[in-house]
C-alpha cells in the first residue's frame, strides 16, 4: 500500500496510450495520449477509458490493481 494516494486512482502506462478521464457529471479531466512512465492521477470517483489496457497499470488508493487488461484492448472502467 502506497501512502499519500487516498481517494485517487493513478494510471501508469508502459507504452504511449490514448487515455480519457471523466467525472460523474461528464466533465472531462483529461483526454489525450500519455507517454510511457507518465503517471496520471485522478480524484475519485472517475470514469476512465484507455486504448491499450495491456500497457497500463492501475493503482487505486495506493493499492496496485495490476494491468488493466489485454494488449490492444480498449477498456472503460469506473473507479470509486
Amino acid at each position: 500500500l502506497l501512502r499519500g494516494f487516498q481517494n485517487h486512482v493513478n494510471l501508469i502506462p508502459y507504452n504511449p496510450i490514448p487515455e480519457a478521464a471523466y467525472q460523474r457529471t461528464g466533465r472531462t479531466l483529461f483526454e489525450g495520449t500519455v507517454g510511457p512512465g507518465t503517471q496520471q492521477s485522478y480524484p475519485l470517483p472517475v470514469n476512465v477509458r484507455v486504448g491499450n489496457a495491456g500497457a497500463v497499470r492501475a493503482i487505486l488508493n495506493g493499492r496496485d490493481l495490476g494491468i488493466m487488461g489485454s494488449p490492444g484492448q480498449v477498456v472503460n472502467r469506473r473507479f470509486e
